[in-house]
């Protein structure tokens, strides 16, 4: 290879570098803009009665817990934080992560 191809080729893969870094970097940014977003909550969140949009915006709370947390208060009466022990997934370090987050009357 002469000069001119070997610079090409350098070239082309430090462009390569710079693209797969900045693709890591956005997902990054991603991740810590989405955990920071859930935590977002300009009210409390009464766990006895919210929709699961509201209990899906809880730390630690999914789609699918909020989906059982729905189902128990269907059978169960909700009426502390520590009941919510007594749903499968849900467990005390989700209970003290939402504890701030929510209230019940």
């Amino acid at each position: 290879m002469n000069t001119s191809q070997d610079f090409h080729l350098q070239y082309q893969w430090n462009f390569a570098l710079l693209v797969i870094i900045a693709g890591v970097l956005w997902s990054i940014s991603l991740l810590v803009w989405q955990d920071e977003s859930r935590i977002e909550i300009y009210s409390k969140v009464q766990p006895q009665t919210a929709p699961k949009a509201s209990l899906v915006r809880l730390p630690g709370i999914g789609s699918t817990l909020a989906e059982r947390i729905i189902e128990y208060r269907k059978n169960q009466n909700l009426e502390s934080l520590e009941q919510l022990d007594n749903v499968y997934g849900i467990g005390p370090v989700t209970i003290e992560k939402i504890s701030e987050y929510t209230e019940f009357e």
